[in-house]
């Protein structure tokens, strides 16, 4: 199985860093690394250049920008993987192990075309941060019926893991 991170940047320099570094400590290796860049100045394709040659990355500068939306759907156009991950550039994996988890996640529920998982949001002004996970109620809800996902409190899209079955769909 390949999973396709695309990161959809835009003048992230520190925050791209961060993400790119949390991506080459991951124990699960099969993966793609898809950069959309709707930057102005060539600031993402020099990080790349000097510190991240060695990791599949493949980078495309917009040369016009094309906003969040379609820069985000511009990198899972280019997708390869069997799953697609969003990864926006100021986010980062907290565990080695995190991209192994969905992967273990897809393993476990071959059918599945969808996998969030919670989260954390680090407020690095406040120096504070705070968990979002699913209750076991939202859990049972879930099993029962995945129209219960409407009910839950998923993450933004660096939580979630989506088949490349939906790739024809827009994000």
């Amino acid at each position: 199985m390949l999973i396709s991170i695309c990161i959809p940047a835009y003048h992230s320099g520190e925050k791209l860093e961060h993400l790119l570094n949390s991506i080459q400590t991951q124990t699960f290796t099969n993966y793609e690394i898809i950069i959309s860049d709707d930057s102005r100045d060539n600031s993402v394709a020099l990080l790349i250049e000097e510190k991240y040659q060695h990791l599949p990355i493949r980078y495309y500068h917009n040369t016009q920008a094309l906003g969040t939306p379609a820069n985000w759907n511009h990198a899972v156009e280019k997708t390869k993987g069997d799953w697609i991950k969003i990864m926006h550039h100021d986010d980062w994996f907290r565990y080695d192990y995190s991209l192994q988890r969905f992967a273990d996640a897809v393993n476990k529920n071959p059918d599945a075309s969808f996998i969030f998982s919670a989260f954390r949001n680090v407020y690095l002004d406040k120096g504070t941060t705070q968990e979002f996970f699913c209750s076991r109620y939202e859990v049972f809800l879930l099993r029962l019926s995945y129209l219960n996902l409407f009910k839950t409190f998923m993450g933004n899209p660096s939580c979630t893991l989506i088949s490349s079955k939906c790739k024809p769909y827009s994000y």
